[in-house]
């Protein structure tokens, strides 16, 4: 019973932040001209994707999309890697 306090407490503390994120997902969307239904592949990445009530609610803005997830943990210094070698690699 006390786990289920706690995480009822821990949702209840960064519900703002989720709806706050998720609207800017969908206001990115639509400032870039795309609608809901056209996008068919969200690329989960980093830490906060860890976050189950975020992903999900990031994931039904956009129905038709396929969830991909990357390397929580290593995908963002990988890419900063990639960009590394290409700007100054042999």
């Amino acid at each position: 019973m006390r786990r289920r306090c706690r995480e009822a407490g821990a949702a209840a503390a960064i519900e703002a932040d989720l709806q706050r994120i998720v609207g800017a997902a969908a206001e990115a969307a639509r400032l870039a001209g795309v609608a809901p239904a056209a996008v068919d592949v969200l690329y989960f990445t980093g830490g906060s994707t860890g976050l189950a009530p975020l992903v999900q609610r990031i994931a039904a803005c956009f129905p038709a999309a396929q969830a991909v997830r990357g390397d929580r943990y290593a995908s963002v210094a990988q890419g900063l890697g990639l960009h590394a070698r290409a700007l100054f690699g042999a």
